[in-house]
């Protein structure tokens, strides 16, 4: 007769499940907080438990149906429809990736403190296995989450720009150690070369020159902006647009930003704008 320890297999459940979660928004650049995560993974082991005891092919589409309900809604915040599916898709992917991973170094493990004849219960040494697993995998998926951080942090985006009554696309950088924020408002700092200011703005604007002569419209949007480069402190010209959208799988996502114009570069690797990655984070 084969036993089942109850609590071993929701702190197995819980732990996997977890982890996958874990890995699958900071994949996805989503934010969401160690509450939500927990509580997602612990209704998730209970349905895995659930379905132990359950029989028939419509219950367990039913907890299927319910587990994807927690993990599109319960583990993160508000975002997008079709960043939820992705969040949904990778949560099972990582989920099977664990699954197989588990399975063959369970197996490999087990011989191997078998053969050297490890004393106490089966369930305790099935436990001490699964531990060593489990930091195995850590550190192989933080491997792997590095590697596309990495990636996600040399990309461009398409950003939609729309100040009065002009509206202007180009491609942005972006750039993990953007950090600057608007004194006013502490909103994220998107850099434009002087070049793109040009474009958008009125000359006496990106000069910020004949003040008596910028309209009233431009007049209260302008921000001075602090920005220290190499140990000095230089005062970029600040611009709060009416919209900024990122434009991504032919959707506009709209994000909070101020504009700084830098007069000093000549462009951003090539492209006129430089971005926060920190403001993709919930649109990538």
């Amino acid at each position: 007769m084969q036993t089942l320890y109850i609590d071993v297999y929701f702190l197995i459940n819980f732990t996997v499940d977890i982890l996958a979660l874990y890995f699958s928004v900071r994949l996805l650049n989503i934010k969401t907080s160690f509450a939500r995560l927990c509580i997602s993974s612990g209704f998730c082991s209970v349905i895995a438990i659930i379905d132990v005891f359950s029989q028939g092919w419509l219950m367990a589409g039913a907890l299927f149906i319910v587990n994807a309900i927690v993990v599109l809604f319960v583990s993160v915040g508000e975002i997008t429809l079709s960043r939820r599916v992705k969040l949904a898709v990778l949560f099972y992917i990582f989920m099977m990736l664990l699954g197989g991973v588990v399975s063959l170094m369970y197996n490999v493990i087990d011989r191997f403190i078998g053969g050297i004849g490890l004393e106490g219960e089966v369930h305790n040494r099935g436990l001490l296995i699964f531990s060593l697993i489990i930091l195995c995998s850590i550190g192989v998926l933080r491997g792997v989450i590095m590697i596309f951080s990495n990636r996600a942090a040399d990309r461009t985006v398409r950003v939609m720009l729309e100040v009065a009554d002009k509206s202007i696309e180009c491609e942005a950088l972006v750039d993990s150690g953007n950090l600057a924020k608007d004194p006013m408002g502490l909103k994220p700092i998107l850099f434009i070369s002087k070049k793109l200011a040009e474009r958008l703005f009125p000359r006496n604007v990106v000069e910020l020159s004949d003040i008596d002569s910028i309209g009233e419209n431009y007049r209260k949007r302008i921000r001075l902006i602090p920005i220290t480069r190499l140990g000095e402190t230089h005062i970029m010209t600040g611009i709060v647009p009416d919209r900024v959208a990122i434009l991504l799988d032919k959707e506009r996502h709209m994000v909070d930003l101020t504009i700084a114009i830098d007069k000093e570069g000549e462009g951003y690797g090539g492209l006129d704008a430089l971005i926060p990655l920190a403001v993709l984070e919930d649109v990538i």
